[in-house]
């Protein structure tokens, strides 16, 4: 999920009119299910771990993704070096959540203590006790 953070750079393809009419309609339609989803009033999906209403969107993002490698592998500049140490660290990044998530009960219960995040959605901003963490 942290991959998101990359779309800004194909946006900047797509402003710059260097994408094709796929990938322009592909980051639309990114966009349009992130304002779809911001305006569900349960949006912060319940009980669940990681950005569970992004999943129909993965392979999406995956072929944005190739996309925006393929035109960074076609020359050696800074910013590309710098773009593939973004996404090493993100992908690390990834990982440790995700590992986090799948083997430690205490991510899960999360969700009900101290209070039920349903309950209580501001819990999700609160940088004292992220999810992940714990």
């Amino acid at each position: 999920p942290w991959l998101v953070l990359l779309l800004p750079v194909g946006i900047a393809r797509v402003i710059q009119q260097r994408s094709t009419v796929l990938e322009t309609l592909m980051y639309l339609m990114v966009g349009v299910y992130w304002v779809a989803i911001a305006t569900y009033p349960h949006w912060w999906a319940g009980h669940s771990f990681g950005p569970r209403f992004f999943t129909e969107l993965a392979v999406v993002f995956v072929l944005l993704l190739a996309m925006q490698l393929q035109d960074l592998l076609k020359g050696y500049t800074t910013f590309r070096k710098w773009y593939l140490l973004a996404l090493t660290a993100l992908v690390g990044l990834g990982l440790f959540i995700h590992y986090e998530g799948a083997y430690d009960q205490d991510v899960l219960e999360w969700n009900i203590e101290p209070v039920d995040v349903d309950l209580a959605p501001e819990r999700i901003w609160d940088w004292g006790d992220i999810q992940f963490m714990r």
